[in-house]
């Protein structure tokens, strides 16, 4: 007999005995479930003496995984989404404010002057002096007002209705020029 034939005996004989082995502890279990119980406690009893420090150490990383948080870390973390929301919430509002006031104005107007109204309308509602629901209704004044206004050359030192001169009104909104250049 050869080698590899001696090794091929070798396991088919192991193989067959560890089948065996197998069915007679599975008998055993189905025999006597209490015993195996009990021989499996104690097994884990001892496996935990042995190595207790080691079975604190993986129990205290579980729980702190499992249960410990850093409550600062966690404000920290919810203040930045509701920080986040807050900006994606104003910008979409932003765009949703100047679409409708693009909405308001007729399409013939030039670009830079749609642009400078739909700017005016949307500071109107931010500051709740209109509505959108106005805004169609404003747009048309604002436009008659931004033509009668860019239509006149006008010197700033020249003086308003009430003598204050007209550089004093830059950066004022566009009632107020109406009302002291008008």
């Amino acid at each position: 007999m050869t080698d590899d034939e001696k090794r091929e005996r070798r396991r088919r004989q192991n193989k067959a005995n560890a089948d065996r082995v197998k069915a007679s502890r599975e008998r055993y279990k189905k025999a006597h479930p209490e015993r195996v119980r009990e021989l499996r406690r104690q097994q884990n009893i001892r496996y935990r003496q042995r190595n207790a420090a080691k079975a604190r150490a993986t129990r205290r990383a579980s729980d702190h995984k499992r249960y410990w948080r850093d409550p600062e870390r966690e404000r920290a973390k919810k203040a930045t989404t509701q920080r986040r929301a807050a900006k994606r919430h104003k910008a979409a509002m932003g765009r949703r404010l100047h679409a409708a006031a693009l909405a308001a104005l007729p399409a013939a107007l030039p670009r830079h002057v749609r642009d400078d109204i739909a700017a005016a309308l949307v500071v109107l509602v931010l500051e709740r002096k209109v509505t959108e629901a106005e805004m169609p209704r404003r747009a048309r004044r604002l436009v008659n007002d931004h033509y009668r206004l860019a239509r006149r050359d006008l010197s700033l030192d020249s003086g308003t209705r009430d003598g204050r001169p007209l550089h004093d009104f830059i950066g004022a909104n566009e009632n107020e020029q109406a009302d002291y250049i008008g």
